[in-house]
């Protein structure tokens, strides 16, 4: 299967989010989408990153709040149902999207898929719906973002779904024939999924090699690091953050015992610009 990153819009916020010794510098947060072609399933996506959509349903109160705590840019030329036009495809085409949590930079995009079936862990959803539209807001939330025919249109995955798989843990097999795990990475928030393709073949290097988009699970390469301690923001903008620290740990292991695993995380500009020198893989 041939995939494709994509950078939908990004974020600007200091670097003391994620740096140990911030210098107060302004940094990139891309919001990074993947596609996948699966030969019987057509085209995946991983996310949809920013649209326009974001900027109108942040344009009153108390939803401004979002943007005005989260600064972002987006151009209609960003929003990933335009860059998806480059490979011959339109948003028509697309037929499922896996949605990592339900924050707003990850969920932007989603009304511009008519035809797109939501795969998502019901659990993660439920608990955004379950509060106030203040805490929503204040948890990253916004409903507005939401399809009106979404629930037509969504596979509720649940944690009975998981299975244990002999290399990679409690996965679902989301179709059925080991193409695509997804994988429990809660403690950003609640229900939150990775994306694992176990056998990715980057043409541009000529080697197989897993790929895992491990979403908010962390914010730059730095915290895959054995030795990096989390900044004390970092932790308190979780929603769990003993349960973050331990996904943390749990994919750090996971690498330790899969060396020859790519693990991307969503905001982190060095990743993107790694993966759009490959951008094309077979998997």
């Amino acid at each position: 299967m041939k995939s494709y990153f994509f950078k939908a819009g990004c974020a600007r916020q200091i670097d003391f989010f994620v740096k140990e010794k911030s210098h107060g510098k302004m940094l990139n947060f891309p919001a990074t989408v993947m596609l996948t072609i699966h030969p019987k399933q057509g085209p995946i996506l991983f996310d949809t990153g920013y649209s326009l959509d974001f900027k109108k349903a942040t344009k009153y109160f108390p939803e401004k709040f979002y943007a005005l705590a989260v600064p972002m840019q987006v151009t209609p030329e960003d929003c990933i149902a335009s860059q998806i036009r480059n490979l011959g495809l339109n948003a028509y085409d697309i037929r499922h999207i896996v949605v990592s949590h339900f924050h707003g930079d990850h969920v932007g995009g989603l009304r511009d898929f008519p035809n797109a079936k939501f795969h998502f862990l019901k659990s993660g959803l439920d608990l955004f719906l379950s509060k106030s539209r203040i805490g929503q807001v204040r948890a990253g939330f916004l409903k507005a973002l939401i399809p009106d025919d979404f629930y037509e249109r969504a596979n509720f995955l649940n944690e009975e779904q998981f299975v244990d798989d002999p290399t990679w843990g409690r996965v679902i097999d989301l179709f059925g024939d080991s193409s695509i795990f997804l994988k429990d990475i809660s403690g950003h928030c609640h229900g939150q999924l990775g994306f694992l393709a176990p056998n990715a073949e980057f043409t541009e290097r000529n080697v197989k090699q897993a790929t895992f988009v491990i979403a908010d699970a962390c914010w730059n390469q730095d915290a895959l690091g054995e030795h990096y301690k989390l900044p004390f923001l970092t932790k308190l903008l979780q929603e769990n953050p003993s349960q973050y620290l331990s996904t943390l740990m749990q994919i750090r292991d996971l690498m330790k015992a899969q060396p020859h695993l790519s693990v991307i995380p969503c905001h982190c500009e060095e990743s993107l610009v790694q993966q759009k020198a490959q951008l094309m893989a077979q998997f």
